[in-house]
């Protein structure tokens, strides 16, 4: 970890064993989303040209800030950001050996979205900077007297709610689980110099009020990394686009030990090549 002034920054490097293709019912399809929202940013009701189909307009750019760097919608930029990355990394790309259904499963999403890969290229020429905001949750006193426990992190900064952690016993499996959920301010209220709508309001909102996720559930989550450190030391990670407007995440250190996060992009610095 870094100081620069008044910014910080880690630098994280990791190298990939393998990847695994995961069945998810219900998956949510980021780039549905994204289609849709550059669909109706970009509506201007004139007729297009068949090559515009190989690459989606990205007109995403909804001013600057005081610094003078350029702001997105915050949907665009996260959930963009999220698909350039998986791109990049090329999901559809699996070197460890593969049974028939999983191969047939490859070959229909790779031919399905094919002509959507480097749709996001945009995002390769920015920096990109984001807000982060962690909650350390720690429970030595989980045991059999004390089977349900909740503590809650202050008010994310600007954003109208808080990380809520719950651990419990699941009677159903023995398990202890933990539970990340959001909790709103009661004082909140509508801001009409916003430069969003109320009705965005309201969606985001209640993204976040209906979202609880459960750490053990692998389908709560788009992510799940299995980290081995240098220093012997062993976690898993788990994280999700599905707030839209923000990536969250849990790290379990082990099972009274966990980390929460929640990263809003924030702003983006274009890059001049010369």
């Amino acid at each position: 970890n870094y100081n620069f002034g008044d910014k910080f920054l880690s630098v994280d490097v990791r190298s990939v064993q393998y990847k695994q293709l995961r069945r998810v019912p219900n998956e949510v399809s980021y780039r549905t989303h994204m289609a849709a929202l550059m669909t109706t940013e970009n509506d201007t009701g004139a007729e297009e040209d068949d090559d515009d189909d190989e690459k989606l307009s990205l007109d995403m750019d909804v001013g600057m800030d005081e610094d003078g760097e350029e702001v997105f919608d915050p949907m665009v930029d996260n959930l963009g950001f999220a698909v350039w990355k998986y791109d990049m990394l090329q999901w559809h790309a699996f070197t460890h050996k593969r049974s028939e259904d999983e191969k047939h499963e490859i070959a229909g999403r790779t031919t399905a979205m094919k002509q959507e890969y480097g749709a996001f290229d945009t995002f390769t020429n920015y920096v990109h900077y984001f807000e982060e905001f962690e909650f350390f949750f720690n429970n030595n006193e989980f045991d059999d007297v004390h089977r349900d426990y909740v503590e809650c992190s202050s008010k994310i900064r600007y954003f109208p709610f808080k990380m809520c952690m719950r651990q419990l016993m699941d009677e159903a499996t023995s398990q202890i689980e933990t539970i990340l959920y959001f909790e709103h301010d009661v004082n909140d209220r509508y801001d009409s110099n916003a430069t969003y709508s109320f009705e965005v309001k309201q969606f985001i909102d209640h993204r976040f009020e209906s979202t609880v996720l459960h750490f053990n559930n692998d389908e709560h989550w788009d992510e799940i990394t299995a980290i081995d450190s240098n220093m012997n030391m062993q976690w898993r990670k788990k994280c999700t686009h599905k707030l839209l407007i923000a990536k969250v995440c849990i790290e379990q250190f082990d099972e009274n030990d966990s980390r929460a996060s929640i990263k809003f992009p924030s702003k983006n610095r274009r890059l001049f090549v010369l």
